[in-house]
């Protein structure tokens, strides 16, 4: 028994197996739809036949877009005062499964959720409110997970997530802590405003996976926080997350996203800012790295242009995504050893 306990004592502190190359390597052309769509941040999601934009905007900040055609249907949900109106909107979270888009009010220190087929269908919504841990406040975002429990990821690096109800209470037995040696070494306090991970659920099997902002290290989890796989590479970068207001630090996942067959990571790979002539110019990613659910890698794709987000539409076998430099949507075919029929 003793041997045992040691056993998964070693497993649970193991460096990230290096990898240097992804098996598959793409170079995909873009094609553009046509119509401009001015977002400075967007997240995109796909529920049945819809393409969802959600942006921070002092107007509008849902949009939704016919996914076979990418024409525009309807734009929603007002920032203001009223009764209607989101007063100071901050991060979003689409619930595939349940079709419901949670969005975070700042000024009411509350998460809003919007049934999707009541705004597709033009339909009055009845709203469901979330109260975020005080703990955890102000989110970046969570991850719904059954029985009406939420996810948030914490700045404290003994833990990857607090769980808690509706109501915002956290449930310590549900809490998923950190079982890596990543960063053994991180202060809390360096944290507290710093998000150092993305994470994403796998849809049907109780699996997440995280990828760290300033490390090319992707890690697959348990909701008890046991380690699956943990890869970095191919660049072996890792940055302390406390150095994220220095302009010389390397980023590097910047979007994490699955569905059943794979973990799909948007990446960078150098500073977020470049210094051309006197000013600073924005770096956006054209990388999508792709691991199967078991860490494996499986193939590295480059675009055509630099995006701020992207959806993998496996209906219509293709990557759409929102092009950073053109302002408007672009998509790529999705290369056919990427998807199952």
């Amino acid at each position: 028994m003793f041997f045992l306990f040691l056993i998964v004592a070693i497993s649970c502190k193991r460096s990230p197996e290096k990898i240097s190359s992804f098996p598959l390597e793409f170079n995909l052309k873009g094609f553009k739809i046509g119509g401009k769509a001015e977002f400075k941040i967007v997240n995109l999601n796909i529920y049945d036949n819809i393409l969802i934009a959600t942006t921070i905007s002092k107007q509008n900040i849902l949009h939704l877009y016919d996914l076979n055609s990418l024409n525009h249907i309807s734009s929603s949900i007002k920032v203001g005062s009223g009764p209607d109106e989101i007063h100071n909107p901050s991060f979003s979270v689409f619930n595939n499964q349940k079709g419901i888009l949670w969005l975070n009010d700042l000024g009411e220190q509350s998460v809003i959720g919007y049934k999707i087929n009541n705004l597709i269908k033009q339909k009055k919504n009845s709203f469901a409110y979330i109260k975020p841990p005080s703990s955890t406040f102000p989110d970046n975002y969570f991850i719904p997970v059954k029985k009406s429990l939420f996810l948030y990821p914490t700045r404290n690096p003994e833990y990857y997530f607090y769980c808690a109800n509706k109501k915002g209470v956290i449930i310590d037995s549900l809490n998923i802590k950190n079982k890596t040696n990543i960063y053994p070494s991180v202060n809390k306090k360096d944290l507290y405003y710093a998000l150092w991970y993305h994470s994403t659920i796998h849809p049907s099997q109780e699996k997440i996976a995280l990828a760290y902002m300033f490390a090319d290290i992707i890690v697959g989890i348990d909701l008890k926080g046991n380690i699956i796989f943990q890869k970095q590479g191919p660049d072996l970068i890792k940055e302390e997350p406390q150095k994220i207001r220095s302009p010389n630090v390397k980023e590097t996942y910047q979007k994490l996203k699955s569905d059943k067959d794979y973990i799909y990571g948007l990446y960078l790979g150098k500073s977020i800012n470049s210094l051309k002539g006197k000013k600073y110019k924005s770096n956006h990613p054209n990388t999508i790295f792709v691991f199967n659910w078991e860490g494996d890698p499986i193939a590295e794709i480059k675009l055509e242009h630099p995006i701020l987000d992207f959806a993998i539409d496996k209906k219509n076998k293709r990557i759409i995504t929102y092009a950073s430099n053109l302002g408007e949507f672009v998509y790529y075919n999705l290369p056919e050893k990427l998807y199952n029929d």
